[in-house]
């Protein structure tokens, strides 16, 4: 009991005097604090002014330092950025700017079919294939269908072209006449030359046209060529974000995303998992 009593008075002394010293350091430092603000020419390197500056003055916050501005306007930066990151930085692609521009043509655009002949692929086509895979917003469709049959087809950019001959190769197969074969490979081929896959920038109808170019080389029984195709068609909807739901898009626009992407999934698990041709 007399060795706990001894102990615990030590541990008091102790703390007393820890007590002690630091109020002592504090009215030093106080002392300082009050002959700098009365000091005429106070000089830097004095150990008052050190003391000061090493430690801020009591009951006062520390000065907020000041963050440098940005420049407003970025439009020569992002011009630069996008110009010299090219290949190594790709913006997403937004409704601002969605890439649904026309492509001139470098020539001569591929002779359409008359709509005595269209006219029953087309039909062909929205029956057997566009009620299992929506790809195509078919009121616009047929609406861009009607100018180019009126103006033709230089009017119209080169990816819809080359989506037009993909459902007319689509819609010949569509027909189950062996003698329509030759027919849809000689649209696929049109389909294929019309458009560009070399550029870096591409668009919903480049993807649809492979999709289409999938579906058309299956019913070929050519197999390694359509997958081939469909991973094309699925690389290019991820690098259009399709895959991503959400954006600024209108509502026509957002649900042809989903329809679009969600076509690519079925046809991926159906097909090459049962190993069959779904359409009617």
């Amino acid at each position: 009991m007399i060795r706990g009593g001894i102990d615990s008075v030590r541990q008091v002394q102790d703390l007393e005097r820890q007590l002690l010293e630091a109020r002592q350091q504090l009215e030093r430092f106080r002392a300082l604090e009050h002959k700098s603000s009365f000091s005429i020419d106070p000089r830097p390197d004095t150990p008052s002014s050190q003391a000061f500056a090493e430690f801020p003055a009591v009951g006062r916050s520390p000065r907020r330092m000041l963050k440098a501005r940005s420049p407003q306007d970025l439009s020569y930066a992002r011009v630069q950025l996008s110009d010299v990151g090219r290949g190594l930085l790709k913006p997403p692609v937004t409704a601002a700017h969605a890439r649904n521009y026309p492509v001139a043509h470098s020539g001569e655009a591929p002779a359409l079919p008359s709509r005595m002949v269209a006219d029953p692929l087309l039909h062909y086509y929205y029956e057997c294939i566009h009620r299992h895979f929506p790809v195509l917003h078919w009121p616009t469709f047929e609406q861009n269908y009607g100018i180019a049959m009126e103006r033709g087809p230089n009017s119209m950019a080169s990816d819809w072209l080359a989506a037009f001959f993909a459902v007319l190769a689509c819609g010949a197969l569509s027909t189950h006449e062996p003698s329509r074969l030759q027919e849809s490979q000689e649209y696929l081929t049109r389909s294929m030359t019309t458009i560009s896959f070399w550029e870096d920038d591409v668009s919903t109808n480049q993807a649809i046209v492979a999709f289409l170019a999938s579906l058309a080389l299956a019913e070929m029984n050519r197999k390694s060529a359509s997958w081939i195709w469909l991973g094309s068609a699925i690389r290019i909807a991820q690098d259009l974000g399709l895959h991503v739901q959400g954006g600024q898009w209108s509502s026509v626009e957002g649900e042809m995303r989903k329809r679009i992407w969600y076509s690519f999934y079925a046809w991926d698990r159906s097909v090459w998992s049962f190993g069959r041709w779904p359409v009617n």
